[in-house]
């Protein structure tokens, strides 16, 4: 159990990690190609030119104390995206053509744009995370939702 000044410590954490690894993504990540430009239109994107996709090897998850432990429940090795406002992390290979797993990511841009802003997005998130665990957050249901509107049921 965790206090909450070291919840409000550990997300004032988590939120200055996801502010550096969006600029990040947004300096070296790739523009989204047109057909994807329209699905996160579709999904409700209201500035979709912003989002950029960073290929990465290992999706990165910040180094901070307490959130292992928090996380030890979830295999974080299985990562294949990651979204942080406008930008997405992936670490599959052919990402352009899987567009479930974009369609999904998009979902998420969508959501943040909706909470205002990374922290209260984050703050959200994660308390759900911890809540329910993250497949049956209500962000995570509805990106799955969406993403099977737009891609059929899996």
């Amino acid at each position: 159990m965790i206090t909450t000044k070291q919840w409000d410590d550990m997300l004032d954490q988590i939120v200055k990690w996801a502010v550096l690894e969006e600029k990040r993504i947004l300096e070296q990540g790739v523009k989204l190609n047109h057909p994807y430009v329209q699905i996160a239109r579709n999904v409700g994107v209201n500035n979709p030119e912003k989002i950029r996709v960073l290929e990465v090897s290992e999706v990165p998850l910040p180094n901070i104390q307490g959130l292992q432990t928090m996380l030890s429940d979830s295999n974080t090795s299985n990562i294949l995206a990651m979204t942080i406002r406008y930008g997405i992390f992936v670490r599959v290979p052919d990402w352009k053509s899987d567009r479930r797993m974009l369609t999904h990511e998009l979902v998420h841009s969508m959501q943040y744009e909706r909470a205002g802003s990374v922290e209260k997005f984050l703050s959200r998130y994660l308390f759900e995370c911890l809540s329910v665990g993250i497949s049956q957050t209500s962000s995570e249901l509805e990106a799955t939702s969406i993403e099977e509107k737009i891609c059929g049921k899996r």
